[in-house]
């Protein structure tokens, strides 16, 4: 199968793709795996469905419990807020000391049994694991996922620490002043040091030693439905100091607790919760977690450190949801779209594509008006051409499959958001709108009129009926467009330049493109993807590709008779299959390019790859280190750690090579995380490329020196040797007498040429003082570079037969 039938094959497989209309995306543009829908579409969504067997229950139960319930927890809470009162007389209301004496020794303990006391008059059977942590093994306590105001459970279960609340909280009646009592962390939302200003006191109170109660903070930041954990404020790990985190489950049949914000209301769900014979809970003391070095300079890391762990042990994924998603679901509804119209899991959204929230509303209040007239609050491909005032084409279809991320037909806010940012908003450049109005002012004067802007988008749209008077008024405040007013209008609207160089994109895979004699040939049809691209476009097709890259002039036009035609470019197309359809890559290259450099024969490339991983003298030294090592014992481990390490390392970095056709390091673009593994395999094959040649100096130093009638090894009385040099033959001969003494300070011939003769290491104090290189060495190493270049200069060829001729 050829390549353009492999894309027909691929293209099949995507919903709406019509190989015959150029239905693929144009090249060019990637599809990134980070941008795909979370697990969890709606985290903040909850709805519970009654039948009528449990609405007779509930009314029948509700007649007896909810009376009782709610007299007890009136009880209750006048009682805590008589003790609170006590606890906290005389203490203003931002403390700046924890709250001691007889005051917290009486009180405390009440207070925690009056808590209890609460949740059980209100049907709750609690059920705690794990062990609390005291205030120096982990001062704060993070608690999760955060779906309802009963979860002030975990605050009664862990003891009463301190929370983080709204100012306003403590204002309100009887509450407040339990509030109080617990030493809250106050923020204030008119205040705008507020933010800052909690942060510092959650450090002060975290480092204190102890001195303060614990702090527990719902590190989510506003409730949903426990389906997933969304995003983890980093407030609770600024500190950098051990947390323990705490789980909070629900295992019940029936949900009467989750408060979202579409869902039961507060009244509602006290109704249905104290209507139940008693509602199960689990709170879940882990074990504390001490942030790394790294973590405690990255609260993020830190965050998303202890999510991944709790979400782990819930058995329940994690999205990039905050608070943030909630503001945009009500700007939603006030939009007249539905609220789950406004969820872009803004915590991902706004830190890959760099926007903050009111960039976002801005773009909420575009999709609303784009939208308004579609039913279910998403845009189809007739409200998207309406909106861009053009006909539905096929480039229009193109940039609109570009929109539509899961191919379903319609584009929805987030696929909007990431749309406009991703492809519309990087093509909107200064050079893109340069070449945009080049194009289309055909006279050069300066200025486009409505008959050039009419032409020049009709032959890009390929629709040559276009009526463009109501777009080109919208742009134009009279009879023709300047530049500034041609920027402008782009930078205000970038999608328009997303549709120009989508066009661009066609017309670059354009037969054109090719050299006369292959476009001639049946077997044009294998260079290129899109079968549209074999059909000119328009009439102007060739005009506008050559107004484009004037490298590539038309069959008729542009160069006259006998004039001489620029050197022509062969291309190379390359079809990706991937999850959302085919993507072209086109690489120029020069016609006089030198091929590819292959290997001679196979047992030249066996022979490198045996030299590279294992060093071929220890092919050779393999069964003495066996015999050595153990015997056939040493090949136990030798064999696993092959398996384990040596091959699959080898032969991941062999296939990424070649794939690639990229270096050690570039290689590793796929995933810029592990670059530094090909730094460090360059860094290593230096370090030992630098061992080996000096070795291999020192070989080369021996070998000159054996040119001599006596080995200079092989006795004393030189130069070098000092006076403890001993002759072998004396030192393995009888002798009468005891020497066995002075055995230790003798040395052999050969022992001193290496350390003294050859290293001079008895000139040197120490490895401080390393000395001038020698003369004779440095040669050497120079000569055995000299050998590496003229191995290696011809590239694999020559180093193969290298390799062959030093291993036999």
């Amino acid at each position: 199968m050829n390549r353009c039938a492999d894309a027909r094959a691929v293209a099949a497989t995507v919903p709406g793709a019509d190989v015959g209309n150029a239905g693929l995306r144009p090249p060019m543009v990637p599809r990134q795996a980070s941008f795909f829908p979370p697990p969890v579409l709606n985290p903040f969504v909850q709805q519970t469905r009654l039948g009528v067997a449990r609405r007779i229950q509930i009314f029948f139960l509700g007649i007896i419990l909810l009376p009782i319930r709610a007299l007890l927890v009136a009880i209750i809470l006048l009682l805590s807020w008589s003790l609170a009162a006590i606890s906290t007389a005389c203490c203003p209301e931002k403390l700046t000391h924890p709250i001691t004496g007889w005051k917290r020794k009486i009180t405390h303990p009440v207070l925690k049994f009056l808590g209890h006391a609460m949740f059980f008059s209100m049907g709750f059977v609690v059920t705690v694991k794990g062990k609390i942590a005291t205030p120096l093994e982990a001062p704060i306590f993070v608690v999760a996922p955060h779906s309802t105001f009963f979860d002030g459970i975990a605050c009664v279960a862990a003891g009463l620490p301190s929370i983080v609340s709204r100012n306003e909280n403590v204002q309100v009646p009887l509450v407040g002043r339990i509030l109080r009592a617990l030493q809250p962390v106050l923020v204030s939302r008119v205040d705008p040091d507020s933010r800052k200003n909690t942060i510092n006191e959650i450090i002060r109170r975290a480092t204190s030693g102890g001195e303060w109660p614990q702090i527990l903070v719902f590190p989510e930041g506003t409730c949903t439905n426990r389906s997933c954990l969304i995003t983890f404020k980093p407030g609770a790990f600024i500190p950098g100091v051990p947390v323990q985190p705490i789980l909070l489950r629900y295992p019940n049949k029936l949900d009467t607790v989750t408060w979202t914000w579409q869902g039961y209301t507060f009244i509602q769900l006290c109704v249905l919760t104290w209507c139940q014979p008693f509602t199960r809970v689990e709170v879940e003391f882990m074990p504390v977690q001490v942030p790394s070095d790294e973590e405690r300079s990255d609260p993020v890391l830190f965050a998303s450190t202890i999510r991944n762990v709790m979400a782990e042990a819930l058995k329940i994924p994690v999205t990039d949801h905050t608070y943030e998603d909630c503001r945009l679901m009500i700007s939603a509804g006030q939009l007249t779209l539905p609220m789950e119209a406004g969820l872009v899991e803004f915590t991902k959204i706004s830190r890959k594509l760099k926007l903050d929230w009111d960039g976002i509303r801005k773009h909420l209040d575009e999709y609303a008006a784009i939208a308004s007239s579609s039913k279910g609050g998403r845009i189809g491909i007739e409200e998207f051409a309406e909106y861009l005032k053009l006909p539905v084409s096929d480039v229009l279809r193109q940039l609109f499959a570009l929109f539509d991320r899961n191919h379903d037909g319609s584009i929805d806010f987030r696929e909007y958001v990431i749309g406009l940012a991703v492809l519309c908003n990087p093509a909107n450049t200064e050079e893109i709108i340069q070449v945009a109005f080049k194009l289309f002012d055909v006279d050069e004067d300066g200025f486009i009129t409505e008959e050039e802007f009419s032409t020049i988008l009709q032959a890009s749209l390929g629709v040559p009926d276009l009526d463009v008077s109501g777009l080109f008024k919208e742009i134009a405040q009279g009879d023709s467009v300047s530049y500034e007013e041609f920027k402008s209008f782009a930078l205000k609207h970038p999608e328009y330049a997303k549709i120009f160089t989508t066009y661009l994109d066609l017309q670059t895979c354009h037969v054109f493109s090719l050299p006369k004699e292959v476009q001639a040939t049946p077997s044009v049809q294998s260079l290129c993807v899109l079968p549209v691209f074999l059909t000119p476009l328009s009439p102007t097709a060739p005009m506008l590709l050559a107004r484009m890259n004037p490298q590539v002039q038309p069959e008729n036009g542009g160069a006259g008779p006998g004039s001489e035609q620029p050197p022509r470019k062969r291309k190379e197309v390359l079809v990706v299959k991937e999850r959302n359809g085919v993507q072209c890559l086109l690489a120029s290259r020069d016609g006089d390019e030198q091929p590819r450099e292959t290997w001679g024969k196979k047992i030249d490339f066996l022979l490198s790859v045996v030299g590279f991983a294992v060093d071929l003298a220890n092919v050779w030294r393999f069964p003495y280190l066996c015999y050595k090592n153990g015997g056939g014992a040493f090949l136990i481990p030798y064999t696993l750690f092959l398996i384990i390490a040596g091959m699959p390392l080898f032969y991941m970095e062999l296939a990424l090579g070649q794939y690639n056709r990229e270096g050690a390091a570039t290689v590793w673009k796929i995933c810029p995380f592990f670059k530094g593994v090909g730094y460090a395999v360059i860094l290593i094959a230096l370090y030992v490329g630098f061992y080996y040649n000096v070795i291999i100096a020192w070989s080369l130093y021996y070998l000159f020196s054996s040119f001599t009638p006596t080995l200079p090894w092989t006795d004393c009385g030189h130069a070098w040797n000092s006076p403890n040099c001993t002759d072998p033959k004396l030192l393995n001969s009888s002798v009468l007498g005891n020497h066995t003494k002075y055995s230790k300070y003798k040395f052999t011939p050969a022992a001193e040429f290496y350390e003294r003769g050859v290293l001079h290491l008895h000139e040197s104090s120490g490895i401080h003082d390393i000395g001038l290189p020698q003369w004779q060495l440095l040669l050497c190493l120079i000569i055995v570079v000299i050998v590496l270049f003229f191995s290696l200069w011809k590239g694999v060829k020559t180093s193969g037969k290298v390799m062959s001729l030093f291993l036999f």
